[in-house]
């Protein structure tokens, strides 16, 4: 049967667990759900703005075969656009964009 093990990142670390073994890809892909479920409560709790964290199934030659990622993105743009357009009028707007 394949062996596969499981990598969590956080940005700033990274662990491993020990090699398991399924019988095909599809057990993999199931257990990296159900290992996600279990962490990702906890993961938020830390997760900053503009950060990342994943889980990864590796194959027996350490190679992701699967990944689960969670991104916190900051969304500046949107905001500050909609107030410059709330503080003037449509033809300064477009006059300040040419």
């Amino acid at each position: 049967m394949p062996l596969y093990s499981f990598r969590t990142h956080d940005g700033e670390r990274c662990s491993a667990s020990e090699a398991c073994e399924f019988s095909c890809r599809d057990d993999a892909w199931n257990e990296l759900t159900k290992i996600c479920g279990d962490l990702i409560g906890g993961s938020c709790n830390g997760l900053r703005q503009n950060s990342e964290w994943s889980i990864e199934a590796l194959d027996a030659t350490d190679r992701p075969v699967f990944r689960i990622r969670m991104v916190a993105e900051t969304l500046v743009l949107p905001f500050v656009l909609a107030s410059v357009l709330l503080l003037l009028d449509e033809p300064t707007f477009l006059t300040l964009l040419i």
